[in-house]
This record gives C-alpha cells, sequence and structure tokens, in this order.
C-alpha cells in the first residue's frame, strides 16, 4: 500500500455551471413530446491549468426529461502544466427553498449521469462517492496521473433524466434547477495515487470531501463459531485463494507483500481490477479477509453493553435486540473485538529460544502483515490495543511480557490475574469453538491449522502456547511453524 508525502502546491479549479433556467408556458400542454428537442450545448476546448478557474454559465430553454443537455464534455491540461490528479463534482443544485424542488433536486442526483461510458484503455471514471467522481488508471483503478496533453472525455453528454416525464409538475420546477460540472485537480508529484488518501488533499483544498462507502461490511455467519458469535466483519485484504492465471495474464507492480518471510511479487491482472501474489510458483488472488466479532471491546461495563444483545440487521448494527439503539462503535460505546476467520499466514513464534512476544520474529510478521492488510483509511479505525502475554497456571506466573499494539495474536491463561487481555479461552471456550482452516495460500489440504497464541508457557523459555488442530490449547517450541491468525479491536472511531 502507497503512502507518500502529500504535495498541495499546484491546484486547479473549473466550474461549468449548466442553468436549466426554463421559459415555461404557464400551461402544462405546452410540454410535449412533439415539440423538437433543443440542441445540446457544446462548451468546446477545456483546459485544466494552475490559473484562475474558468467559470461558465449558461441558460438553457425547453429542456425536458430525456433532452441531451449538453454533447460531449472533455478537457485537457494546459500546455505548462505539470502532471495531475483530477476530481469532478457533477450535480443538480438548487437555491429554491421550496420542498418539493429539493426534493425534485434529490431525485436528479439518484439518476445515472452517464460518466462511466466514458472510459479508455488508460483511464476510466470511478464509481460516484456522494457528487465526485476520480479520474482513475484503467489498469491499477488508482488515480490517473494526467501527464500528457491528451483530451479526456468527461461525459458523452449529459440527459435530463427521462423517468421524470412521470412527475406532472416537474415543468415549473426545472426555471431554479442547475446542473453543476466542477473539476479540480492537484499536482501529482510526490502526492499518493490512493483515492481515499488523495480525497483529504482535495478536501483540504476544496472544502467538500467526496462519500466513501465505509471501508468495511457487515455479514452474518453460516453458522456460529462460537456461542454468540454470529456476525463477522470484511475488512482489509490479503492473498488466499489459488488463482487460475498465468504470467501472461497478469504485469508485475511495485508491491510486494512478505509471505513465510519471502519477500512476493503483487501482480495486476490486464484486464480485471484482480490483484495477486506469487508465490512458490503460484499466484494467490488478494481477497477481502472476513473477521468474526468476538465481541466488545473489554474494559466497559458489561451490564450496559451486553454483546449477547448486539445485532446486525444489513448494514446496519444496533445494541439491542430490538434494534432501537444504533451501535456506532463512537460516542463512548465500546469497539469490536475481531478475530481472522482463517489462518492468513504462517510463521515461526521466534528465531531465538526466547517466549516474549514483544521481541518475537511472530511479532515482526504480524505488524508487516498489519500495513499489507489494511489501507489508511482501514488502519484509521484500528484501536491501539495492550496486551500481556504472561501465562498463568492457577498460582504461578510464567515469563511474558506487555506490548501496546493494533494486531495480535489472542492470548491464554488458565486463570485470569490480568483482566481485559484478550485471551482465546475467554471467548472460543470449547475446543470445536477453536478448530481454524488455513487459506489456499498457507495450506492447500483444506484440514485444521494450528495457531499461535501469544502467551508462554510454564517456566520454560522456549515453549509458547498454540491451539493444535483438534482445537485444545498445548505448548509448541517457539521455532515451530504455525499458523497466524489475528485479533484487533475495531473502533470506528
Amino acid at each position: 500500500m502507497q503512502k507518500t508525502k502529500r504535495n498541495t502546491a499546484l491546484l486547479s479549479c473549473l466550474l461549468i455551471v449548466l442553468s436549466l433556467g426554463l421559459i415555461i408556458s404557464a400551461t402544462f400542454a405546452y410540454f410535449t413530446d412533439s415539440r423538437n428537442a433543443r440542441d445540446p450545448i457544446s462548451f468546446g476546448k477545456i483546459e485544466i491549468s494552475e490559473e484562475e478557474p474558468i467559470i461558465k454559465e449558461v441558460s438553457l430553454s425547453d429542456a425536458l426529461p430525456g433532452d441531451s443537455i449538453t454533447s460531449a464534455v472533455s478537457f485537457s491540461k494546459a500546455v505548462d502544466s505539470e502532471a495531475m490528479y483530477v476530481r469532478v463534482k457533477i450535480a443538480y443544485t438548487t437555491e429554491s427553498q421550496e420542498q418539493a424542488i429539493q426534493d425534485l433536486v434529490s431525485e436528479m442526483n439518484g439518476y445515472d449521469l452517464n460518466v462511466s461510458a466514458s472510459e479508455t484503455a488508460d483511464y476510466k471514471w470511478s464509481d460516484r462517492y456522494g457528487s465526485y467522481y476520480y479520474l482513475l488508471d484503467a489498469t491499477t483503478s488508482n488515480a490517473y496521473s494526467l501527464d500528457t496533453l491528451e483530451e479526456i472525455t468527461l461525459s458523452n453528454g449529459f440527459i435530463i433524466p427521462r423517468e421524470l416525464k412521470q412527475l406532472p409538475d416537474y415543468a415549473q420546477y426545472f426555471e431554479s434547477i442547475k446542473l453543476v460540472i466542477e473539476i479540480q485537480a492537484v499536482q501529482s508529484a510526490n502526492v499518493t495515487d490512493d483515492v481515499e488518501e488523495l480525497d483529504v488533499i482535495f478536501t483540504e483544498l476544496f472544502g467538500e470531501s467526496a462519500e466513501f462507502p465505509p471501508p468495511y461490511t457487515f455479514g452474518e455467519l453460516e453458522a456460529d463459531h462460537a456461542s454468540g458469535k454470529k456476525y463477522y466483519v470484511e475488512m482489509g485484504e490479503y492473498p488466499q485463494s489459488l488463482a487460475s492465471v498465468s504470467s501472461s495474464d497478469v504485469t508485475a507492480t511495485s508491491e510486494q507483500i512478505t509471505i513465510y518471510d519471502t519477500a512476493c511479487t503483487v501482480y495486476q491482472n490486464n484486464t480485471t481490477d484482480d490483484r495477486y501474489v506469487l508465490y512458490d510458483s503460484n499466484y494467490y488472488l488478494i481477497e477481502p479477509v472476513r473477521w468474526i466479532i468476538l465481541g466488545y471491546e473489554e474494559g466497559y461495563d458489561t451490564s450496559t453493553y451486553k454483546f449477547a444483545n448486539f445485532t446486525i440487521d444489513g448494514q446496519n448494527a444496533y445494541i439491542d435486540t430490538a434494534k432501537s439503539t444504533p451501535y456506532t462503535g463512537t460516542n463512548g460505546q465500546p469497539g469490536l473485538l475481531l478475530l481472522s476467520e482463517k489462518v492468513l499466514n504462517r510463521s515461526v513464534f521466534n528465531s531465538t529460544f526466547a517466549n516474549q512476544y514483544s521481541n518475537s520474529t511472530l511479532k515482526v510478521t504480524i505488524d508487516r502483515m498489519y500495513g499489507e492488510l489494511f489501507t489508511s483509511t482501514e488502519q484509521s479505525l484500528i484501536k491501539s490495543t495492550t496486551v500481556n502475554s504472561t501465562y498463568y497456571d492457577g498460582s504461578i506466573r510464567y515469563g511474558g511480557d506487555s506490548v501496546t499494539t493494533k494486531l495480535f495474536p489472542l492470548g491464554y491463561q488458565y486463570d485470569a490475574p490480568y483482566t481485559d487481555n484478550y485471551d482465546v479461552n475467554d471467548y472460543l471456550t470449547t475446543e470445536s469453538e477453536r478448530v481454524a482452516y488455513a487459506t489456499e495460500l498457507v495450506s492447500s489440504s483444506g484440514s485444521p491449522y494450528s495457531w499461535w497464541l501469544r502467551s508462554g508457557s510454564y517456566n520454560i523459555s522456549n515453549n509458547v502456547h498454540i491451539v493444535y488442530t483438534s482445537g485444545s490449547l498445548i505448548i509448541s517450541n517457539v521455532r515451530g511453524t504455525n499458523g497466524v491468525r489475528v485479533a484487533c479491536v475495531m473502533s470506528f472511531a
């Protein structure tokens, strides 16, 4: 995941306002399908530069639903301008305070604006985020750096939604409605091409952010993985499934993901948005990661926040089964404790005979996975958490230490002198609940896979607890290889 220094030195903003002010007869019968359509407006050559914004305001008459109100709209970079990233705001607007007109504007903005069809082999337009579209690289789906004088097509022509013919009062409203097109640009040198990170820069410069969907989705598990563990969150991406592609289908990128101490190149599919890693002569598809919701963040009043009452309905979460109080994870509500549904990687616990997690090879592996799994937007939802790796057998504490981190393995204690410690036996209480399977990247056998915990064992420095393939809790030598199944606290804040 690329993270580059922001540079807000160069920007340009082109505002084109297409006024849909109409000369309307008071008689509705004047507007009939038999009248000749108004010729669409042409804007000619539009150049984006770092100079003062270009503002155009065009009044249109006799426009009806289904009319093409513009011919193709395109633009290019000015000759003396540097390479730039571009986003475009397109929206119907009104200054009227009349509710019926505002409702009509909202409805009009819900229709397709005929932007996505304007694509080439080099660039494409993003989905609509609120009122904004981003110019994207057709191959990587990151922001497209406009560094030549090529002409970029924004739309093959804007059309008033034909469906509005079903509304009897549209005609009297159109005179107060405008279609606004605002083209914004920032210099692309030394600026990230990640769209959501880039939007922060555009927001700082132009005062409005795009409305991106949440970087996660909720879902209901096919079957309970543990008592009361009914739901999952899908967030982040990691290589998982074996892919049926060959070297001729993909192109290498500069990105790498480390699999079991091997730095693997990330490849982009030549015709789709799919990405892969090449590991051990095979390509593995980079896919969304599913996280089981184990419970609420520890340290909260369990009489107020009972996880047994946590409910998900579609993409809406609630803290009560009656679905009367939304769960947001903010304003004093606890975060969610998540555990990867599958074993995502494999590793030794430590390359030396030491079982303290804070100085372990496993921690290095998991810290690296954190940067590979999540975008910066997703990382902002993950809370720093302090966990202890000491093992307690009911009478004696053995080894271990505390560490504050964002992604971690679960712990294990026979008894619980350390509260708020995210121990496996507090959440997955039976062997069957602890059984885990690995991704095809880790193992192609389809059989249960053992996974590391972070807690040492007894008074022996080279042993650490694991969850065995049967779900039992046993010890393993720190130099053994086991699966990496990770947990985190999703804060939403």
